[in-house]
């Protein structure tokens, strides 16, 4: 009697499997199509019962990453400012993550009530004292029920696993503004650059809820993000070197050298402009591309600098993913007894704005002229 019913549970629990196979959602949400549905292809209960457990995943889970972010303090930032992309991306991760093991575990949990409601049904048979002990043979509903939970919890552990230590950098691509999405991926605008695809893709569903149009000639209506592994780009420091590069040599076309990767007493510097070529001199200033905007870490740097007698130094601070301002900050009047600069000025782009130096009073390098576009206009575009 008891082996009819264990195998009648693991029957049971078989055909459930095959059923609400096809119900589970994919890892981007909505059904995967296991195997076809056995009773057509509406939603009916399964459906239901699935989408209830989603839905306390994911509830559970923003709670539980709410109380992780309020102990690191993952979301101290400035009032004025919305909370840091990495940990909004977080909270998505975590709210996409908890609905599909919530959805798992409502999947996982009808084989094993059959099988505890097979075990408790079953007569309990007391053998005699001098009875040789038999070695009980596989439940077969246990089997089943705990094959089915790994081959789903297995898989699910391990593409979080993946995500976690093998994040995939993206660029959000924008469109072109006529064409639109028509036009190919070579022709789109690469925006920004964000160190995790899901950073991209919060970044540009909060920019489409603000109502985000266009920038420049393209547009956001159409917009993905792309891995990075899929794109011939350079990285946003090497094109921000390229346009200081190329800004700076403008500007000093006449009255100085710009030469690359100089040395300021024990600081290795991205550009150093002296008076003339192979001038063992002073420089007239130091310039540096930085992808990073700890002003602490900054200020210390400007410091070692003003230590070994520079009498002016520029950062051009970049971030790739657009989330913060990219700022150029200035350093300058030189205090010989404590060997600091004693004024600094930051600003972001602006076509009015210059920076001069003490040393060249005539001389304007223009403020526009070291900032990168976000998007440059194409060519015959008749968007301005």
């Amino acid at each position: 009697m008891r082996r009819s019913r264990t195998q009648l549970a693991a029957l049971l629990a078989a055909v459930w499997i095959v059923t609400i196979a096809p119900g589970l959602p994919g890892p981007v949400g909505g059904p995967s199509g296991l195997v076809p549905r056995l009773f057509g292809t509406f939603p009916d209960w399964r459906d239901d019962w699935l989408a209830l457990g989603g839905h306390i995943g994911s509830v559970v889970a923003a709670l539980i990453w709410g109380m992780w972010a309020a102990a690191v303090g993952a979301l101290k930032h400035a009032p004025a400012l919305p909370p840091p992309l990495a940990a909004r991306a977080r909270l998505a991760d975590a709210i996409m993550w908890g609905g599909l093991l919530g959805t798992i575990i409502a999947a996982t949990l009808p084989p094993w009530f059959l099988w505890w409601l097979a075990r408790r049904r079953a007569p309990k048979l007391t053998p005699p004292k001098d009875a040789v002990p038999n070695r009980p043979a596989p439940d077969p509903a246990l089997l089943v029920a705990a094959g089915w939970s790994l081959a789903l919890v297995v898989p699910f552990f391990a593409l979080v696993a993946w995500e976690v230590l093998h994040p995939a950098p993206s660029w959000l691509l924008l469109p072109p503004l006529e064409d639109g999405v028509r036009a190919p991926l070579a022709e789109w605008c690469p925006y920004a650059r964000y160190a995790r695809h899901r950073e991209c893709e919060v970044y540009l569903t909060d920019s489409l809820a603000n109502g985000a149009y266009s920038i420049e000639s393209y547009a956001y209506t159409g917009a993905r993000c792309v891995p990075e592994a899929n794109l011939r780009l350079p990285s946003p420091r090497e094109h921000a070197l390229a346009i200081v590069d190329a800004g700076m040599r403008r500007a000093f076309e006449t009255t100085g050298v710009v030469e690359r990767d100089g040395r300021v007493g024990d600081v290795d510097v991205d550009f150093i402009v002296e008076r003339h070529a192979g001038d063992q001199g002073t420089p007239l200033v130091a310039i540096d591309v930085l992808a990073e905007t700890n002003r602490r870490r900054a200020g210390e740097r400007a410091n070692r600098l003003a230590t070994a007698g520079l009498p002016a130094y520029w950062q051009v601070t970049l971030d790739p993913s657009r989330e913060n301002i990219e700022m150029l900050t200035a350093y300058r009047d030189l205090d010989l007894t404590q060997r600091r600069f004693q004024r600094l000025t930051s600003v972001s782009r602006d076509s009015d704005m210059s920076l001069r130096l003490d040393s060249l009073p005539d001389l304007r390098v223009p403020v526009s002229s070291l900032f990168a576009s976000a998007c440059p206009p194409r060519p015959g575009s008749r968007v301005q």
